[in-house]
């Protein structure tokens, strides 16, 4: 809701709070109000500019808190990120609300190879997740060194699963294989490619131009046999 309202700074953040304690009942009394008033009066300037300006501590503790986790810096629903992949968009495939599905999906999963049969709106989510956990887990490898003592929390303990971010991190670039034949009258598999480009995701992409009633393409195959995710 913070968000949705153009609270994008910590200063409004903080002001933000202090105005919805005022409104539940937190905020000041008349009695306050008073001596606020008699206060200025006195010719004390700087009460006024004091009230409601966030402390140092505050503003550092909002910017951590407001901080992208590692890996979430693909702008996933910034307008111009947004306006690429709707060139993959027809209504005619009902994928309109699964591209976030997906996304969140492959991004608490970390799968290193996804294979989508039929390729269009859904791949650029599925592409963007695939690089998304690429940057968290080299971001992560890199920060584990430099992870700052908790107290309470035994020396070296890791916030993350440090083997695993390591073995994530260890496993080369993450790919999203599309099986599409292109012969579908609404097909925007065919533009996947160009979008992905824009969007500098095309790394992370293999499309397989091929019938899905052919079987699995050989890479996926090999990948299969290899027991890789």
């Amino acid at each position: 809701m913070r968000d949705s309202l153009g609270l994008t700074s910590p200063e409004k953040r903080v002001l933000f709070e202090q105005a919805l304690d005022e409104v539940n009942g937190g905020g000041t009394s008349d009695d306050d109000e008073e001596e606020s008033s008699e206060e200025d009066e006195s010719g004390d300037e700087n009460v006024e500019a004091a009230e409601g300006a966030p402390t140092s501590t505050a503003i550092a503790a909002l910017a951590a808190l407001s901080a992208a986790p590692p890996g979430a810096r693909g702008g996933l629903f910034r307008p111009d990120w947004l306006a690429a992949a709707a060139k993959c968009f027809d209504a005619h495939m009902g994928a309109e609300n699964l591209g976030t599905a997906l996304y969140a999906l492959c991004r608490f999963t970390k799968p290193g190879h996804v294979l989508e049969v039929g390729g269009g709106y859904t791949s650029v989510f599925i592409l963007q997740a695939l690089a998304d956990n690429d940057a968290e887990m080299a971001a992560l490898t890199a920060a584990g060194s430099k992870q700052a003592p908790v107290a309470g929390m035994a020396a070296g303990t890791e916030w993350h699963v440090g083997a695993e971010v390591r073995r994530l991190a260890g496993r080369g670039s993450s790919v999203l294989h599309v099986l599409d034949d292109l012969s579908h009258a609404y097909s925007t598999a065919g533009v996947v490619r160009r979008v992905a480009k824009t969007l500098k995701i095309d790394a992370h992409l293999r499309l397989h131009v091929r019938d899905a009633w052919e079987g699995p393409p050989e890479a996926c195959t090999r990948i299969a046999g290899a027991g890789a995710e």
